[in-house]
């Protein structure tokens, strides 16, 4: 039986925009994919919250010239401004809890933490958005999980004694990005994606800015020239080469895409993509830094994807 013509057209549309929907979400994992080599490039310069500090300082200048042209327009009035500040403060909670998560903990530890996100988004959507997966689903993320901790477990040498306070700040760090996801989902009808990833990139720059000139100054060690040491250093260009990676197109550009495929698809459709980026993270390291590829890589990249695709089949023949 035929469907009436605006019902197809209606069909269609939807269908276009779920394309362009997972189309951001497999652009925001490979872009954060690349984060690593970036991040790596920075702490091997500078401290973690320095590097955070210029990151969003790089994300803000972006941010700022985008609204100063005309791309991005602001207007809080008759919007939720509550639920933009809820998403922008969990998704700068990941990233600072983490960065100092990870100066207690290994970055294997880090990983396998992170993989349990689309968990925690898929208990929080539940209860806030009343999202509910079916067993596919369930069994998908649990594939994609797995496929992670197996790639970190079989791929080192050994955890060693885990120092349990890092262990908990990563945890609380993956939890915070849970909540931040869900709040994004939550903004979509007040906010556009733009709009949410210029407030995170402004909103960042002053936290992070202002947090670290509190601890530098506690220490007696803040100055001008501390805070551009940086780029003073005899790898000032790697720096600022790797910071306006980090600032533009793995932050101001990936907080909007996330954004947008939150928007269009369930929460923990969107969030299972991030998984995604640790495949990145291996092509990059074997094609950039000449890393060894190993026959785990191989099994592991399959459990992941398999996991990524068994998530999003449901809504995909929905569709």
């Amino acid at each position: 039986m035929l469907q009436p013509l605006n019902y197809a057209m209606g069909e269609e549309f939807r269908m276009d925009i779920n394309k362009k929907a997972y189309a951001a979400a497999i652009a925001y994992a490979t872009i954060v994919g690349f984060t690593y080599l970036g991040t790596k490039t920075c702490l091997g310069i500078t401290t973690p919250l320095l590097t955070l500090s210029w990151r969003y300082d790089m994300g803000c200048a972006a941010a700022l010239l985008l609204i100063a042209f005309g791309f991005v327009r602001f207007s809080f009035k008759g919007r939720d401004v509550r639920g933009l500040f809820l998403a922008a403060s969990f998704y700068l909670g990941f990233m600072g809890i983490q960065a100092l998560g990870l100066t207690m903990a290994t970055s294997i530890e880090g990983g396998i933490v992170f993989a349990v996100v689309p968990i925690f988004v898929q208990i929080i959507a539940y209860f806030m958005l009343k999202e509910k997966t079916v067993f596919v689903q369930n069994i998908s993320i649990l594939v994609t999980v797995f496929g992670i901790i197996l790639l970190y477990v079989w791929g080192s040498a050994g955890f060693g004694k885990i120092n349990p306070i890092g262990f908990l700040l990563l945890l609380l760090s993956s939890l915070s990005m849970g909540f931040s996801n869900v709040f994004m989902r939550y903004v979509r009808k007040d906010f556009k994606a733009p709009e949410v990833g210029c407030f995170i990139a402004i909103f960042g720059c002053i936290v992070f800015n202002l947090l670290g000139f509190i601890i530098a100054e506690s220490k007696g060690i803040f100055s001008f020239h501390y805070y551009i040491s940086p780029f003073t250093s005899g790898s000032g260009h790697t720096f600022l080469l790797a910071v306006l990676y980090l600032g533009i197109p793995c932050m101001l550009l990936t907080s909007s895409l996330i954004t947008y495929a939150l928007s269009h698809l369930e929460a923990v459709k969107g969030t299972v993509f991030g998984n995604l980026s640790l495949l990145i993270s291996i092509i990059a390291g074997i094609a950039i830094r000449q890393e060894p590829f190993m026959i785990y890589h191989l099994v592991c990249t399959i459990l992941i994807v398999m996991g990524v695709i068994g998530t999003n089949i449901p809504g995909m023949k929905k569709s």
